[in-house]
């Protein structure tokens, strides 16, 4: 396993008028591949803070420093001064970096501040940056390595891409995502915590997120990898909505595509969540063919049809009213799915019998109809969030076992 020093700066980042997203892509990179963090670093353009950031690494037991900033034109563009006094180094002229500059700006004269960007630490080896004037750098020093890379997402993120597979594999790792609902975090924890204590050389992490957790199961131990994979697939199979790094919607989207379906939604509390999700994922054109926000009462006999005694016999929030809901669909939609949503978010309304979280869901594929109720914790959004998440696992669970 490699570990990885991360060093961010940028008076504009700790002054936060620019947000470091460098750190977390640069973070799904190595955890990715099966290395660590550790230590994360974010200094002013000040040379000494540098310095010191960089004398930290040496020293510590980290193999890898990624800088993010300050190799600009600009007075303030401190990185490699920095680095080179840190390594009792000068900084010397390079050719390519020259030619860099003026391949950028072409025909274009170069300014004198430029100039800048020709040197880097005597024994750089630079990397080519194909969407600016800042060459990155590497350098090997007492067995490590540090790595300088421009402050601009879209000019460093590609650079990172080419430093993979040269500084991040060195092990082969074998790793599985899979996303789990339908039980409170705690309780998942339980039937995990099992399997951790009859393992070994295996790493089971979960990252909880709003109405389902992922759980990435990773090592270099390929036997053991493949025994734990089964066992956690064994534990958890009605759980489990998804084997795939991506998000439920987009799980639920792929899936739509492939087997040809529509769909559509009444929705009531969730007002348009869900629905939104799905069209959030590019290409979802294809199978949401539209979306009915059903909010009131007089809405759902409006455009589904729904007799208002029934709503008055058995409650908004019930099952009756999401069956009448996906049948008032089928009536006004050719989608191949319909689905109907209707709950209590809070955080007032609910009682006893019906609390705060009740929600009731309707789903119906071509003429199979299907009735699901859960008990949702949180605040409103939340409880909200929690529901449409829950209707996309209700959904692929569904289509996954249909032919």
């Amino acid at each position: 396993m490699i570990k990885f020093y991360i060093l961010v700066v940028g008076d504009e980042v700790l002054d936060g008028l620019v947000v470091d997203t460098n750190s977390l892509y640069l973070q799904e990179k190595i955890q990715s591949t099966g290395n660590t963090v550790l230590e994360i670093r974010k200094v002013r353009d000040e040379s000494k803070a540098i310095s010191n950031a960089v004398l930290d690494f040496l020293e510590s037991n980290a193999d890898i420093l990624v800088c993010f900033g300050g190799l600009g034109p600009t007075y303030d563009d401190q990185t490699k001064q920095a680095i080179a006094s840190s390594l009792n180094k000068n900084l010397s002229y390079y050719e390519e970096a020259k030619k860099t500059v003026l391949d950028y700006f072409k025909k274009s004269p170069y300014a004198k501040a430029d100039e800048q960007q020709f040197y880097y630490p005597e024994g750089s080896k630079l990397i080519a940056n194909p969407n600016g004037t800042a060459m990155g750098m590497a350098i090997e020093v007492k067995g490590k390595t540090i790595i300088a890379l421009p402050g601009p997402p879209k000019e460093n993120k590609p650079m990172i891409e080419s430093l993979i597979s040269k500084y991040f594999l060195k092990d082969k790792k074998y790793q599985k995502t899979f996303l789990v609902t339908g039980m409170e975090e705690s309780k998942f924890e339980d039937k995990v915590t099992s399997l951790r204590k009859n393992v070994q050389d295996v790493g089971i992490i979960s990252y909880p997120t709003t109405g389902y957790i992922r759980y990435i199961i990773k090592s270099y131990n390929k036997d053991a990898y493949n025994k734990v994979v089964l066992e956690f697939k064994e534990l958890l199979k009605e759980y489990i909505f998804g084997e795939e790094n991506m998000l439920p919607e987009e799980k639920l989207v792929k899936l739509l595509k492939e087997k040809k379906l529509t769909i559509t939604a009444a929705e009531s509390m969730t007002g348009g969540m869900f629905i939104s999700k799905l069209i959030n994922v590019p290409g979802s054109s294809s199978v949401v063919l539209e979306s009915y926000i059903t909010y009131a009462d007089s809405s759902k006999a409006k455009i589904l049809g729904i007799d208002l005694t029934l709503i008055e016999k058995y409650g908004v929030v019930s099952k009756e009213v999401a069956k009448e809901m996906v049948l008032g669909l089928s009536k006004i939609s050719s989608a191949d799915i319909k689905v109907s949503v209707t709950g209590i978010a809070g955080p007032s309304g609910g009682s006893k019998d019906l609390p705060i979280g009740s929600v009731w869901f309707g789903i119906m594929i071509n003429d199979e109809l299907y009735l699901y109720n859960d008990v949702f914790s949180g605040d409103r959004n939340l409880i909200r969030e929690k529901a449409s998440v829950r209707i996309m696992y209700y959904l692929i669970k569904l289509l996954e076992n249909k032919n």
